[in-house]
């Protein structure tokens, strides 16, 4: 029985890190909007009677902080991986000048 082959590709886990955060940072980000349109009282507190929940105006602000911190992370392992990337591409002229070489 034969092995998966692991890939050595170096950008592998900030790949999954910033697909993480990006799920992470979108789903914070739709709570506190959903949270922004609500009609609080004078005590931060909103009763939805249909479901029969009583909705905090202080979780929207940490809903916001969370979303912000998960775009933050998205953004530096992006950058993270184009870096990678980047430099572990090989350089153009270098490349055409081995294929060039003489095999004889």
């Amino acid at each position: 029985m034969r092995l998966p082959r692991v890939s050595t590709d170096p950008r592998g886990g900030w790949i999954v890190a910033a697909t993480l955060c990006l799920m992470f940072a979108l789903l914070l980000t739709w709570l506190a909007l959903s949270r922004f349109g609500m009609d609080y009282n004078d005590s931060g507190r909103y009763y939805d009677p249909e479901v029969g929940v009583v909705y905090h105006e202080q979780a929207m602000e940490v809903f916001g902080c969370f979303a912000i911190a998960g775009w933050l992370g998205f953004l530096l392992a992006v950058l993270a991986c184009v870096r990678l990337g980047s430099s572990s591409r090989p350089d153009h002229a270098s490349h055409q000048s081995f294929e060039n070489m003489d095999t004889g």
